[in-house]
């Protein structure tokens, strides 16, 4: 490989982000500390930093942190260079999950050479080799997702078992380090106001700290709310108080789109976690359905579109592509289409935001009108059995969600056809 340019580390704020896009490209980049969401989107500005202009639209490589063969999927990708980019940009999500693993031959003895240890030793090697001399046009962001922490040894050298972490003291000089502190209210309400401004929209203090009590501290759905108050303003950068507490919702009903973005991909057992998490925080059974239910009529929608050619060169990420060919395709909508969507224009997909109209397209190209029809039906049984208008009632209310929600990831993972 041929190696490039690198300093010394430098290590910044997430709140600092503008100074990521003012120093020299680096090899590797990242991302630790707090708020995974925020990181993930910090990842997407980096990536779209490093690719040249005329490259934008090629993309990046993803890698999930959590597979078993992450590490030699991460050496594999830096390896081979792109025909078609003289830039390689590779994401590692989920990084702090990448771990050594304990060869159990070993356990039990004393003095094992690490190479007899572990039993990937030999991909962790190959990372080492890559930060030792990384090559000139690839570039790596790390998502951590955890704090990563300094070691404690005389020697500089971790012995963590986390591979990023032990990696670390050999990354470091070449890395540029975003740390994502923990923001307690004060800092939020800053953070409300700086990502307001992004979107044109100016809140004052007072309309920040209401925004923060009326819809929690998740960022990602903090995101989505300030987003919609920006729409709502449309050409205007102010929004009444009053219209505030009128549009903001609260952040119970988070871990119900979790959920449901989970149980749209097939994933059964994380969109049970979910749930599990929303009976906890006092969510009903009946609500819970009708988020589903209005979800599966967005779905719907954006697949009759799709099946009437509507969006006809669907990219990948929104980000590259995404946020220009929507607004053209919408715009070619016919009115007779427009109508059948539905009857209120105020509930019809179009009337969202490109970014969320996208993520509905995404998640209907993998289904048939018939498949959501079937799932929506379905649903409309379960909402009788919970009201008591058919008999008999099959198990609790909970369980009765559990079963249909477990369903319907089956179908999608057996099913569903992707795009």
């Amino acid at each position: 490989m041929i190696p490039c340019y690198w300093g010394f580390r430098v290590e910044i704020r997430n709140d600092e982000e503008e100074k990521i896009f003012r120093t020299l490209k680096r090899p590797f980049y990242i991302c630790h500390g707090e708020y995974e969401f925020l990181q993930k989107e910090l990842a997407v500005k980096i990536a779209s930093f490093l690719l040249p202009d005329d490259e934008k639209d090629s993309g990046f490589t993803m890698i999930d942190g959590s597979e078993s063969n992450a590490m030699a999927a991460i050496y594999a990708a830096a390896s081979e260079r792109s025909l078609f980019s003289s830039t390689q940009i590779i994401v590692v999500d989920n990084a702090q999950a990448i771990e050594l693993v304990r060869n159990p031959e070993s356990v039990g003895k004393t003095k094992v050479p690490e190479t007899e240890r572990y039993s990937n030793w030999s991909d962790f090697a190959r990372l080492v080799r890559i930060a030792e001399n990384p090559d000139s046009g690839t570039h790596i962001i790390f998502i951590f997702g955890d704090e990563l922490k300094t070691t404690a040894s005389k020697s500089g050298k971790s012995r963590s078992e986390k591979a990023i972490q032990r990696l670390f003291p050999t990354l470091e000089e070449k890395s540029l380090v975003i740390h994502f502190r923990r923001m307690y209210d004060e800092d939020m309400s800053d953070w409300i106001m700086k990502r307001a401004l992004r979107t044109g929209l100016r809140l004052n203090v007072e309309q920040c700290d209401m925004l923060l009590e009326l819809a929690g501290k998740d960022v990602r759905h903090l995101s989505n709310e300030i987003e919609k108050i920006a729409t709502f303003a449309r050409e205007s950068s102010r929004v009444e108080t009053r219209d505030l507490r009128r549009i903001v919702t609260s952040s119970e009903d988070i871990y119900v789109n979790y959920m449901i973005d989970y149980m749209l991909d097939g994933r059964g057992k994380p969109a049970l976690v979910m749930l599990e998490r929303s009976f906890d925080g006092g969510a009903h059974p009946v609500f819970i359905l009708t988020v589903v239910v209005s979800r599966l009529r967005a779905l719907w929608q954006a697949k009759y579109l799709l099946d009437k050619g509507c969006f006809p060169k669907l990219p990948n990420e929104y980000k590259f592509g995404g946020k220009k060919i929507l607004p053209e395709n919408i715009a070619r909508i016919s009115d007779a289409d427009r109508s059948v969507l539905t009857a209120d224009a105020r509930t019809s997909i179009l009337s969202r935001t490109p970014f969320g109209l996208f993520q509905i397209l995404k998640h209907a190209a993998r289904f048939s009108l018939e498949q959501i029809e079937e799932s929506l039906r379905y649903a409309a049984s379960v909402d009788r059995r919970l009201k008591g208008i058919s008999r008999p009632k099959h198990g609790t209310d909970e369980i009765m969600i559990q079963n249909f929600i477990v369903d319907l990831a089956k179908g999608v993972t057996l099913e569903a056809n992707p795009n």
